[in-house]
């Protein structure tokens, strides 16, 4: 018999993301909490990617705004319906042949918790967690082989179900999440992807890439949300266009350590800058 997601209480230790996503914040966790303002009336993440805070803090209530329409369906049927969606996942096994005829019926299945489970599946065992698709909206990341990540159970998408009872989901652009619910009670964690002219880097996180412009428009949300009296803490990899984004706003630099390629032999230090318009 399936077991039930509700059966027995809810282990606290469980509720944390278990997406795999470029530039996930999993390794600064400890470090943003430290610096986030206490008990806002309302947590808002415009770019939820892995949604890494919002698991590890559990703030409530809260808000998850993403352009990335699979990942945000993700995320609802993961809090409707955690079970199908375990079912659906766990229908394929690790391996190459499999992840493939996973991906194939992925990009032919409508929205529902068969997509969602096979989103997860495709999330665990892809090259480096990365979500990228074609000009068709295809996904089309290849296998991860040996670094694919270990499987989830039950207990991790019962956990993130309970958790995500009382998050609000959008599927829209950041500047829609923010101008819906900035208040001046609200706190805006804003991890957008990094775009900069310096170096390349990834921002393929839906049909159309984070670009110059969205960094604009981005700047102008800032003082939108600022005027509003609401607070927000944006993580931006230290370059030009971070320390431009930065302004009049107060600003420190996090080390992280990261692998380049999704490989374990090619790591090295980064310096993360966090961008906040009160003291920390």
């Amino acid at each position: 018999p399936r077991l039930s997601c509700f059966a027995g209480g809810v282990n606290r230790e469980l509720v944390q993301s278990r997406l795999r996503w470029a530039g996930s914040k999993k390794k600064l966790v400890p470090k943003y909490r430290e610096l986030m303002p206490d008990a806002p009336a309302l947590y808002v993440e415009p770019f939820a990617g892995s949604a890494a805070i919002l698991f590890a803090t559990g703030p409530q209530p809260a808000a998850l705004g993403d352009i990335n329409e699979p990942l945000i369906d993700t995320y609802r049927w993961i809090r409707s319906d955690p079970e199908d969606v375990h079912e659906a996942y766990k229908s394929y096994r690790k391996g190459a042949a499999p992840y493939y005829r996973a991906r194939a019926e992925y990009n032919t299945c409508s929205p529902g918790p068969r997509r969602s489970g096979l989103f997860l599946y495709l999330n665990r065992l892809c090259f480096n967690g990365i979500y990228r698709t074609n000009k068709s909206g295809e996904f089309n990341v290849p296998y991860g082989g040996a670094r694919a990540s270990p499987p989830l159970a039950l207990a991790d998408i019962c956990a993130a179900s309970r958790l995500l009872k009382k998050v609000k989901l959008r599927k829209q652009d950041f500047g829609r999440t923010i101008e819906e619910f900035c208040s001046p009670r609200a706190f805006f964690f804003i991890d957008p992807p990094y775009f900069t002219s310096g170096r390349r880097t990834f921002t393929e996180y839906s049909k159309r890439p984070f670009s110059e412009n969205d960094l604009a428009r981005l700047h102008h949300a800032l003082k939108h949300i600022d005027r509003a009296g609401a607070r927000f803490m944006v993580s931006y990899a230290k370059t030009p266009e971070a320390r431009a984004l930065a302004g009049k706003w107060n600003s420190r630099e996090l080390r992280v350590h990261r692998q380049i390629g999704g490989f374990a032999d090619t790591r090295r230090y980064e310096i993360e800058m966090v961008i906040t318009n009160y003291d920390t």
